[in-house]
């Protein structure tokens, strides 16, 4: 409601502009993205008079900037609508503990086939997401890519930097420690973004993990009956 307030507001202007002969041209954006709204964990659209509202401060206090970020970033696509959850933002702050201490406890080595092809198909898909305002998208495959560090002896230097650097838009402040404790002594955030390598994403290795984790999901299910 705000936001249109505001484009009525800049669309007057210009077309007024316009008609002074002052501009050439007759709307304000060449694109136009509205963000959905967030709503109260009661469904409402928070407002104090409904004493729905959360104090991000409050929030921030008690499981830090990230944690919250990382929690409305995930919870839907911008400018979809979403409803405010307690359990997601403490979910949010495990998950960043849990990265915190996987960077505490990583063996720096040298990356599998595997882990190099998840990698670069994560920076291309990851960027593809981010240029695209699919957030959450995004968030899921960066966290599906710790996965697979996790499950790794070594993991290379580069491929640790990587992730750090894909996550930092989302999780500044963690990032940059942990980008830290790698012994860098810049700053992530004046780092280029990362760039795939076409040639070490390997299509046959997809396709045969996607073969395992079809068949232990068909072997759950007759487990289930």
């Amino acid at each position: 409601e705000h936001a249109c307030m505001h484009l009525i507001y800049a669309r007057f202007f210009t077309k007024a502009l316009r008609d002074l002969k002052l501009l050439e041209f007759d709307e304000p954006f060449t694109s136009l993205f509205n963000q959905g709204m967030l709503h109260g964990s009661d469904g409402n659209k928070m407002s104090k008079s409904l004493g729905n509202v959360v104090n991000p401060g409050d929030m921030i206090e008690k499981f830090s900037a990230d944690s919250l970020r990382l929690n409305l970033m995930s919870s839907a696509s911008p400018d979809k609508g979403s409803v405010w959850n307690d359990e997601r933002l403490e979910s949010s702050h495990k998950w960043i503990i849990k990265l915190a201490n996987f960077f505490d406890r990583v063996k720096v080595g040298k990356s599998s086939k595997r882990t190099e092809n998840k990698v670069h198909k994560t920076i291309k898909e990851v960027t593809e997401d981010i240029e695209n305002f699919r957030y959450n998208i995004a968030i899921i495959k960066i966290r599906a890519l710790l996965d697979i560090f996790e499950e790794e002896k070594e993991v290379s230097r580069e491929d640790l930097e990587i992730l750090l650097k894909l996550l930092h838009p989302v999780c500044p402040h963690i990032t940059e420690e942990c980008w830290n404790k790698l012994g860098n002594k810049s700053f992530i955030s004046l780092e280029p973004w990362p760039k795939y390598n076409n040639k070490k994403i390997n299509l046959e290795l997809e396709y045969g993990e996607d073969l395992i984790n079809k068949t232990i999901a068909d072997i759950r299910y007759v487990i289930n009956l």
